[in-house]
């Protein structure tokens, strides 16, 4: 992209009080502006909406004007299906498009991966095995109607290291997509992510659901965060501590990393038996496991789902093209992986002074608990 003079570029912003904002834009598109200013101006526009539904209408021809291209979509990812879904696109011929977060198609692989990706020639099987070995182009979207693909420009959108959806620019114009377009897409990625996180169903922090339920204040949570060498001994304090029950805990990350969460159900869930090279110390350092359901559907459980290398590793090591995602607390991967995990008792606070009484120090901790467990009818009575 050609870059001018700060001259040009003051005399388009010496002309913003006479113009629209969108009209500026446009100027300033052609005048070709640096990429910095014209992402500040568009940043500017976006500020004055209060959703993404409010921008997409005039946001969208200022984008492919800005790409020199023929269409876009803005997927948004779904947390209980765990795919994408065209949330805004150009045209209408296809009422609905869906795809999987896999390698199945350019914008699932993006969101799987959370890398930006460039494809000029989307019908090249070469072209995109080189990039993973069982990248697919969906054309089943050309087939139902009129419009071919011919190039791709797709980034990821996120926030706090979390996929909230996909960016897809299509069909530039004259020439290729280039690493400046790839710039400027991710660019406009952060921007959306940024601005829309809680639209796109975002939140700030993986814990931030427990300050909405009133489970924790922020002012208390922010330092523990901080305090915290990892996020296995957050949660650890976070149930000991402040005594926020585990399912609590678990929503809050399902909603953060837009999956689903699991407990440990060995009557629902088992390890999933297959000739990976994954080994159980790679697993459990990694808090992951493989785990499958009664009918044998594989679901790969993460203590952080949002790390995207790790999940990539994982899939190339499985061999599969199918399978969930879930996130589980540290404990929950363990017990999955068949390592014995502490488990706190919750007694409520009037038992806890009969408990310790009933106690004598010489006692051992097995013979404690068979006392405790000999006078818990009493205390269910009083």
């Amino acid at each position: 992209m050609k870059v001018v003079s700060s001259a040009i570029v003051n005399s388009v912003i010496a002309h913003e009080i006479k113009l629209t904002t969108e009209e500026c834009i446009y100027r300033m598109i052609n005048d070709q502006v640096r990429q910095d200013d014209l992402l500040k101006k568009i940043d500017g526009y976006l500020e004055q909406h209060e959703t993404l539904m409010d921008a997409y209408q005039k946001l969208e021809p200022i984008i492919l004007k800005l790409f020199g291209a023929e269409r876009m979509s803005i997927f948004q990812r779904r947390r209980q299906h765990q795919d994408l879904v065209a949330r805004f696109k150009t045209g209408n011929e296809i009422r609905e498009i869906k795809v999987a977060i896999s390698p199945q198609s350019i914008a699932g692989y993006v969101a799987l991966s959370q890398l930006p990706l460039i494809i000029n020639d989307p019908y090249n099987a070469e072209e995109l095995r080189d990039i993973h070995p069982r990248l697919k182009f969906a054309d089943k979207f050309d087939k139902s109607s009129s419009f071919k693909t011919k190039s791709i420009l797709c980034v990821p959108i996120m926030n706090a290291g979390v996929i909230l959806g996909v960016m897809q620019v299509i069909n530039k114009q004259r020439g290729d997509f280039n690493d400046a377009d790839l710039r400027l897409g991710k660019g406009l990625a952060d921007m959306l992510g940024n601005k829309f996180r809680f639209e796109l169903g975002g939140t700030k922090q993986p814990f931030q659901y427990l300050v909405h339920r009133g489970l924790i204040q922020e002012s208390v949570l922010d330092p523990l965060i901080e305090s915290c060498k990892d996020q296995k001994h957050l949660i650890q304090r976070l149930t000991s501590e402040h005594r926020i029950p585990e399912n609590e805990i678990g929503q809050a990350l399902s909603i953060h990393y837009q999956v689903p969460w699991l407990d440990y159900l060995p009557d629902k869930y088992h390890l999933f038996q297959n000739e990976s090279r994954l080994n159980a110390s790679y697993l459990k350092r990694n808090l992951v496991a493989v785990i499958a359901d009664t009918r044998e559907n594989p679901i790969v459980i993460m203590a952080e789902p949002n790390n995207a290398a790790l999940l990539m590793e994982v899939e190339s090591a499985l061999g599969i093209e199918h399978y969930e995602i879930s996130v589980g607390l540290p404990n929950t991967v363990l017990q999955y992986l068949g390592e014995a995990t502490a488990v706190t008792a919750r007694v409520p606070a009037r038992w806890t002074k009969f408990s310790m009484r009933s106690a004598p120090a010489p006692m051992n901790m097995k013979n404690w608990w068979m006392n405790y467990l000999t006078m818990l009818p009493q205390w269910c009575a009083w």
